[in-house]
């Protein structure tokens, strides 16, 4: 390498032992001097002059009156001098006197008056590991950048235990304010592994792994020299190679002879001289002398790259920079543009686009020529790069698709086909594949995230993107998720800022995950107006662009968690900041839309955009069934179009295999079928596949152990009836629906119907009930028939929708020892209990008596839904029940009431605050309702969909939104 070029490859490879924590900073007098403090040679010298000492009688050219004041070699002293005159110093004032020689020195440094300069601050921009300095001036502790606090001082043996941290500034030669630490005189330098014995053996300790970089040394310090015999010393006693460079950084330029020798001991001289003279002159005003212009410069090329950028090639820049994106399997965009930001480029997932044909001639070039430019971006997820000048496409240039997208286990993932996926990651799955599919396969990952967490890495980006993964795949739940949060933000905390590029949108997703989403939510916002036909602004070219950049922003979030493997899939954080894509692709599906012949349009559906597989995984999976159903009657949407070659029944089949197979189901899985079912039924899939999608839903149904699982599917099922209903293709399910009415009516035992409660499974045969069968048609005659009163009473419950009021109906008082009382207000609206005032005197008088709480409360809180829902029961019927549930006691005096007692988790209450009749109330006592638990809940993201509903949309003001929860 030729010389001139040394300074680019030194700080490469200082940022690079920075990056994995293996940099330490040596700081030398040569620093402290642009804060005004004396130079080693300069103290000396004065301490010299003090005593008398000079060179005059070893002098050749000394005469009687000889000017000793203006001679040059006075004071020009061997590097045996520089060590022996502190000790004549010293003997001159004698023991009893030390403090008067310590004054000296002190006043001699002009340490009162000293300040700390640029290069300090630099210095811990640069975030080292540790820093070593033998200055006695406390310019680096009184540092007052913000990463100064990160580091413990050091001023003697005992402060190691003293501050067990992993950050410290050592003072090796100790500093005045613990006077005894001094080390000025032979004596001390020739004691000090025998005075200093564990601040020594820490620091040769970190010659083993440590690039070591010397600031404000000269070549012949003795300073510099003691390190250099420790580093040979360790290398000899040790038999270990040099593979470990360190780094001198001097304004001196030694002879080739020194240098190589200087390199055979392991030190890399860097000449100051080297560098470009457009990175000294933007060194500040305050520093002066020409030597710390320099020295700054180069500090400050290290702590921000964008300096050193000005005189590199984007190759050097480049390859650098990328460096960084070794941890990721898929980097974000936000961290790719932001290692270099390419001059107007704009990313729309796979295609980017470059306006300077310049830069893009460069990039064209890099690409051929470097493997790892190349592979970076791939898994930015770049596969086409197209240079835009003046609005035409000149020349394209591909690269390979992502390898993320080939990852048999991701394909596995996205067919839904969970049994296969367990086996394979079993087999050949890594650690972090492993508790990745185990979270998505319902598994408990506790133990995977703390082998996830504690893999003893030196890179602190690895070591935080592993506690990130742990922190999801369970840390977040555990009672040490405060903790593992504080540890992570340290990591945080701890990086170079000049590296922030590299975790940015990290930190986005644990630390702000609603700032892209709120961008998303504007372009959601201008694409829906876009598309509005009533506008002036609509334009349906404008609306395109506001989709693909909203489907660049999702699937950008989608494979960052996939290929890195950060499992928070499950999250509500995630669905939240997928809801405005997942909205988009609904809107932009909408048929109402004016053909253009300018635009593609699906010619046999008229539709804009088809759904592709992963457009599909994200609405099954990071969705919400009731949103959805929503969401599509909002904006009127009939049917998704989903590209050709891809099976919705398979995915849906593959799901419903895997849920008849494991055990316990994981939940989630059954609301990612009732994504698909809806999915299904507003699709372009055959009739005929929608028939045999609902054979399998009622197969499943009918064949799981689970009763929690069977239970969950009563939604999916109800919903599937309704669609099932308005179609013109009845006799493709007759079969499916009869065996469907068949197995609840006389198939299901009396074990199992006893785990689905009544008011679930009566939903489910009200759905049914518009479809006649021999079961059906004998449900009265089996109620008639019932062995006794509990059982008839199990049967109304169960069975009343599918038949009329008046041929089952019965008297509250007849049956009350039997009925669920979650059954009173559905029956009481649909007119099978009669519940007139003289049954509620009754109902209330029984309560009263009624010995066994639970049972009292659970009537009393159905009777506050009956007050809610009809005028059957009045406010004054409520007063003189004893042991009253609390919203009883809000519904007799709701401007007396302790509002402190609502709880907004409660579903009752839920009810009460979204009735019209009390809503005022509530708003007017917001205060007292939004207490700790609740803001507690709302910032650790662990708030409920009606929590939400009840805080944004009725107690809190427009002012008030932005800053809750704080």
């Amino acid at each position: 390498m030729e010389q001139k070029a040394i300074w680019k490859e030194a700080i490469r490879e200082i940022r690079l032992a920075q990056r994995v924590n293996r940099l330490v900073l040596f700081v030398g007098a040569g620093v402290s001097a642009n804060s005004g403090v004396p130079t080693w040679e300069n103290l000396i010298r004065l301490i010299a002059a003090e005593i008398g000492y000079d060179n005059c009688h070893r002098c050749k050219k000394n005469q009687d009156g000889c000017s000793r004041k203006d001679c040059s070699y006075r004071f020009e002293f061997s590097s045996q001098d520089f060590i022996r005159i502190p000790d004549y110093f010293s003997d001159t004032f004698g023991e009893e006197r030390q403090s008067e020689y310590l004054e000296f020195l002190q006043n001699a440094l002009r340490l009162k008056n000293a300040k700390p300069n640029p290069i300090n601050e630099e210095i811990f921009r640069i975030m080292p590991h540790h820093i070593i300095t033998t200055n006695f001036d406390n310019l680096l502790e009184n540092t007052s950048v913000s990463n100064r606090g990160l580091f413990d001082v050091i001023h003697q043996d005992g402060d190691l235990l003293k501050y067990p941290n992993d950050k410290y500034i050592i003072k090796m030669h100790g500093d005045f304010s613990c006077r005894d630490s001094i080390v000025l005189r032979e004596g001390d330098y020739l004691e000090y592994e025998s005075t200093h014995p564990l601040i020594s053996a820490f620091i040769r300790s970190l010659l083993i792994n440590h690039t070591f970089v010397f600031l404000g040394y000269g070549l012949n310090d003795y300073n510099l020299n003691l390190i250099i015999s420790w580093i040979n010393y360790f290398r000899k006693t040790t038999n270990t190679p040099g593979t470990i460079r360190n780094y001198l950084i001097t304004d001196k330029v030694p002879v080739s002879f020194e240098r190589r020798r200087l390199e055979r001991q392991g030190i890399i001289v860097v000449s100051l001289g080297d560098l470009p003279e457009e990175l000294v002159a933007a060194a500040p005003d305050s520093i002066t002398d020409p030597r710390g212009r320099q020295l700054y410069a180069f500090v400050k090329s290290i702590s921000t790259p964008s300096i050193e950028e000005k005189v590199l090639t984007l190759k050097e820049i480049l390859t650098e920079k990328y460096q960084d994106f070794s941890q990721y399997q898929k980097i974000a965009v936000s961290d790719f543009l932001g290692a270099h930001n390419f001059r107007d480029a704009k990313i729309r997932w796979t295609r980017m686009e470059i306006s300077d044909v310049r830069e893009f001639e460069n990039l064209q070039h890099l690409l051929r020529e470097s493997s790892l430019i190349r592979e970076v971006f791939q898994k930015v997820g770049i596969q086409t790069v197209v240079c835009t000048h003046k609005e035409k496409e000149h020349e394209i240039l591909q690269v390979d698709s992502a390898k993320f997208l080939r990852n048999p286990l991701f394909r596995l993932e996205l067919d839904n086909d969970y049994i296969l996926l367990k086996r394979k990651v079993q087999e050949q799955g890594s650690l972090f594949e492993k508790m990745y599919y185990c979270r998505l396969c319902g598994y408990d990952a506790q133990k995977l995230a703390e082998k996830t967490e504690n893999q003893v890495i030196r890179d602190p980006a690895l070591t935080l993107l592993n506690k990130i993964r742990a922190y999801y795949g369970w840390g977040r739940h555990s009672d040490q998720a405060q903790q593992k949060e504080e540890e992570i933000n340290t990591i945080f905390r701890s990086l170079p800022v000049q590296k922030d590029y590299s975790v940015r949108f990290l930190r986005y997703l644990f630390e702000y995950p609603s700032q892209n989403r709120n961008k998303m939510e504007g372009l959601l916002h201008k694409m829906d107006q876009s598309l509005d036909q009533t506008s002036q602004g609509f334009s349906l070219h404008k609306a395109l662009e506001h989709f693909e950049l909203l489907r660049s922003y999702a699937y950008d979030y989608y494979f960052y968690l996939k290929s890195n493997l950060i499992p928070l899939d499950l999250y509500k954080d995630s669905s939240d900041y997928l809801r405005p894509y997942l909205r988009a692709l609904i809107s932009i599906s909408r048929r109402d839309l004016p053909k253009t012949a300018d635009l593609e349009w699906d010619s046999q559906n008229g539709i804009l955009y088809s759904l592709n597989e992963i457009d599909l995984d994200l609405l099954s999976k990071f969705g919400e069934p009731h949103w959805l159903r929503r969401t599509f009657n909002f904006y009127r949407t009939d049917i998704l179009n989903i590209e050709n070659g891809i099976s919705l029944r398979k995915k849906a089949a593959n799901l419903m295999k895997s849920m008849l197979k494991e055990f316990p189901v994981p939940i989630h899985w059954t609301a990612q079928l009732y994504l698909l079912l809806i999915i299904s039924f507003h699709s372009n899939m055959s009739n005929f596949a929608k028939s045999q999608l609902f054979l399998d839903l009622s197969h499943l149904f009918i064949s799981t152990n689970e009763p929690i699982i069977r239970k969950s599917l009563i939604d999916t099922l109800k919903y599937a009836l309704r669609k099932i209903d308005r179609s013109n293709h009845l006799d493709l399910y007759q079969k499916s629906i009869e065996r469907l009415q068949s197995f609840l009516i006389t198939r299901l035992s009396e074990k199992e119907l006893e785990k689905i409660d009544p008011v679930h499974f009566s939903s489910l045969i009200k759905a049914l009930a518009p479809y006649s069968s021999y079961q059906m048609n004998q449900l009265s005659e089996m109620i008639s028939s019932s062995p006794d009163c509990r059982k008839k009473t199990d049967r109304i419950e169960r069975y009343y929708p599918a038949l009329a009021a008046s041929d089952i109906q019965f008297r509250l008082s007849e049956l009350r020892e039997w009925i669920k009382p979650e059954q009173l207000s559905s029956m009481v609206i649909d007119g099978v209990v009669i519940f007139d005032k003289q049954e509620v005197s009754e109902l209330l008088n029984w309560l009263t008596q009624l010995d066994q709480l639970e049972k009292r409360n659970r009537w009393l809180k159905e009777l506050v839904r009956l007050n809610l829902h009809t005028d059957l029961l009045s406010r004054e019927d409520f007063r003189n029940i004893p042991g009253a549930l609390s919203q009883i006691g809000f519904l007799v005096n709701p401007e007396g009431f302790d509002y402190s007692l609502v709880d907004l988790e409660d579903p009752l209450w839920q009810e009460i605050i979204f009735s019209n009749e009390y809503q005022g109330w509530f708003k007017q006592n917001a205060k007292t309702l939004l207490n700790e638990m609740v803001r507690f809940r709302f910032k650790n993201h662990i708030q409920s969909v009606m929590e939400e509903k009840i805080v944004y949309g009725i107690l809190l003001d427009s002012e008030q939104l932005e800053c809750f929860p704080n």
